[in-house]
């Protein structure tokens, strides 16, 4: 189904089939984009700080949920980090899985406004998550528990940072 957005960049095609009926397809008839890097150069940029994030971020919810009652106060930017990095890694998988550097303008938008948009509430999520663990360490007492959360929040939030700061590396280019 087309949403309306890119309704403008399909032409319906009508053919008939095998059996003498008429069948309706849609053929894209809009522009082409492609980044201004080769593929294997953002793999290399994105893809390896993503999957420490996504490590980093399921241990802290490993945490949450083994010490659920010493670390209670902490679990709610936890829970809400964790929608907003797969938000950010679903552009990250698109670009790992592009064959060659051409997309449609509803790939181009899916990868370049999703992903900055998903950093960075990933990045605000993950300063609360670490706010919320020193404030924990501070107000509940030192735990190892909680240094460890610390810990972790820190080098997410961290992460999160630099997914946020690489995506000036998404520029596209129109393709002729």
């Amino acid at each position: 189904m087309l949403s309306k957005k890119y309704r403008q960049d399909y032409q319906l095609e009508y053919e008939r089939g095998p059996s003498g009926r008429l069948r309706e397809t849609a053929s894209y008839v809009g522009g082409y984009f492609a980044f201004d890097r080769p593929l294997d150069a953002l793999r290399r940029i994105w893809l390896p700080p993503a999957v420490a994030a996504m490590v980093f971020l399921l241990v802290q919810l490993w945490f949450t949920d083994l010490y659920g009652p010493e670390l209670r106060t902490l679990s709610l930017p936890a829970a809400l980090s964790a929608p907003a990095f797969f938000w950010a890694a679903m552009g990250v998988g698109r670009i790992a899985v592009m064959k060659e550097n051409q997309m449609t303008r509803q790939a181009k938008d899916r990868i370049c406004n999703r992903l900055p948009a998903g950093a960075l509430v990933f990045l605000i999520c993950s300063v609360l998550a670490f706010g919320a663990a020193v404030w924990g360490l501070a107000a509940l007492g030192f735990s190892p528990a909680s240094a460890l959360y610390a810990l972790d929040a820190a080098c997410q939030a961290a992460l999160a940072l630099l997914l946020f700061l690489r995506r000036k590396t998404l520029a596209v280019h129109t393709l002729p």
